[in-house]
């Protein structure tokens, strides 16, 4: 198993809000089996028991789709002597921090707005996503993915799987959709985990910010809807873009047997 180098420094863990298993989401072929597709928020944060539990759910590969930063600041520590294979893959290079959140929202006023961020990650981290299909396609057991709140670059990759096992718009867009009930959660999460990486050095405006009601922060149905709709304008759709950054019929089968 391949693991990032063990911090040094004590840390807060906390028990992950935002995780569920995608089992029973129904696509072309029936519906997404149970224990084998899982999605999260910060995996890192969590105590070794909760990587157990789920190691003991079948869990067998995690998909870590942070920026080298995040992983850098807050490595996987509790992954080692566990039946696990850690993959990173990055989606974005930017690390998602308060300030970072706070020059993106300038941007990113309106739900569409996210919308279109994200269709620009999925056409940047095309060739990832395909690669993480592939993982998840080749893995002996059940895979979880995650980033750092389990809404941005874990919804867009929830988006591609589900789009490769046929699913349509509106259960992908409900799926995104989920996590606007735990943002809450997700975000004070967040800050307890960039307030001791970061210290005096984090203002206190920039924790604050994490109360706004910024699109960027919450998890709207039109953020995905306008994704999906950008890419079938671009590419004619999720899996054409997919198919030209070198997704294989093989993985395409692969997946589709396995998951459902």
């Amino acid at each position: 198993m391949s693991d990032e180098p063990m911090s040094q420094s004590v840390r807060t863990e906390s028990l992950l809000v935002n995780v569920r298993d995608l089992g029973g989401t129904p696509v072309s072929q029936g519906s997404v089996r149970n224990g084998l597709l899982f999605r999260s928020d910060d995996l890192s944060l969590s105590p070794r028991n909760e990587i157990i539990e789920l190691t003991d759910q079948g869990v067998r590969l995690v998909l870590d789709l942070r920026s080298p930063t995040e992983k850098e600041q807050r490595p996987h520590r509790h992954l080692n002597n566990l039946d696990v294979e850690y993959r990173p893959l990055s989606f974005i290079d930017d690390a998602i921090d308060p300030q970072t959140a706070a020059a993106r929202m300038t941007e990113i006023v309106t739900a569409s707005d996210l919308g279109q961020w994200y269709a620009k990650m999925a056409e940047d981290a095309a060739g990832v996503i395909v690669h993480g299909l592939e993982l998840v396609a080749n893995t002996n057991g059940g895979a979880i993915f995650h980033c750092a709140a389990g809404k941005d670059r874990t919804g867009v990759f929830a988006a591609a799987v589900l789009t490769v096992l046929g699913a349509d718009v509106d259960t992908i867009v409900a799926d995104y959709a989920q996590t606007d009930q735990r943002m809450g959660l997700v975000l004070a999460r967040l800050a307890i985990a960039f307030q001791e990486e970061q210290g005096q050095s984090t203002p206190q405006w920039s924790l604050e910010m994490f109360d706004s009601d910024s699109p960027l922060l919450r998890a709207h149905a039109d953020a995905a809807r306008t994704m999906l709709s950008e890419l079938e304008a671009r590419h004619g759709g999720m899996l054409r873009l997919l198919k030209t950054a070198g997704l294989s019929l093989t993985t395409e089968e692969r997946l589709r047997e396995r998951l459902t």
